[in-house]
């Protein structure tokens, strides 16, 4: 079927959701205790895959939080 004969496509991050979804989705990643790898699949026709998965780095950069917390629970 024809992509815009779907009633959704997949597309790049950064061209359905803006930086606020994807910042408020790695955190509460992050929250849930998950640190570990994301994993990125191209699959939007509208856009070339070298571009589509640069273009994707360059907003998970923007949005991700890359070092582990530093906060340790007081001890009681």
């Amino acid at each position: 079927m024809a992509a815009k004969a779907r009633s959704w496509n997949y597309v790049t991050l950064g061209y359905g959701h803006d930086d606020a979804f994807w910042r408020a989705f790695c955190l509460a990643l992050r929250r849930a205790g998950y640190d570990d790898v994301l994993s990125i699949e191209h699959e939007d026709v509208l856009v070339a895959p070298v571009e589509g998965v640069t273009k994707t780095v360059d907003l998970l950069r923007r949005v991700i939080l890359r070092a582990p917390s530093s906060y340790k629970p007081q001890e009681i």
